[in-house]
């Protein structure tokens, strides 16, 4: 009954393996970031024209965080050039797709309008979810309350009234553009 007492341990008293226990390869290897010849050494990267170790000692030379450049190159599919920050990165293809007809030009992304416009897409995108059209969300100038168009804040606070001040802090804390208006001509109404 005696036995060997390692085998008396339950399985939870014996560690995890950790990644490189359970594949035989560590993360950067499994990635495909250090590429592993047959006899286990890194294989060598080139980038611009430089050799490395691996993609890790390219890294540390062009000082960029390994984690950055692993996302980059192994979950985004950017090239290690473009992981590095040595060349440009791929365009974006968040706003792609999706075609717009601004001032009579077709454009075949929302972004590509945008930048037409001289506008952000990000920018350009959210006017029009908000249900402008792409004229509008083009128009980097006027603001539209209660219908009218203004050239700017202060413009709308000079229509009505208000301090363009207090009507800046308001939309700053997030209250809507006509909401503040609201707000700002009631409280000036009670004093």
């Amino acid at each position: 009954m005696g036995g060997d007492p390692v085998s008396k341990l339950s399985a939870s008293c014996v560690p995890a393996p950790t990644s490189a226990h359970r594949t035989g390869r560590y993360p950067e290897e499994a990635a495909g970031l250090i590429a592993k010849d047959w006899k286990g050494k890194s294989k060598e990267v080139v980038v611009a024209g430089e050799t490395f170790e691996s993609i890790r000692s390219a890294a540390n030379r062009y000082q960029v965080s390994f984690k950055k450049v692993y996302d980059r190159y192994s979950e985004k599919g950017w090239t290690l050039e473009q992981a590095l920050g040595l060349v440009n990165p791929p365009e974006s293809t968040r706003y792609a797709g999706q075609k717009v007809r601004l001032w009579g030009v077709d454009y075949d992304s929302i972004a590509k309008a945008a930048r037409a416009a001289g506008v952000s897409p990000s920018t350009f995108a959210l006017r029009l979810s908000r249900g402008l059209s792409p004229e509008q969300a083009a128009d980097k100038k006027s603001i539209s309350v209660f219908g009218v168009r203004y050239h700017s804040v202060r413009a709308v606070a000079i229509a009505f009234g208000l301090d363009d001040h207090s009507l800046r802090r308001k939309i700053r804390l997030g209250t809507k553009l006509e909401d503040a208006v609201v707000e700002l001509q009631r409280q000036q109404g009670d004093h």
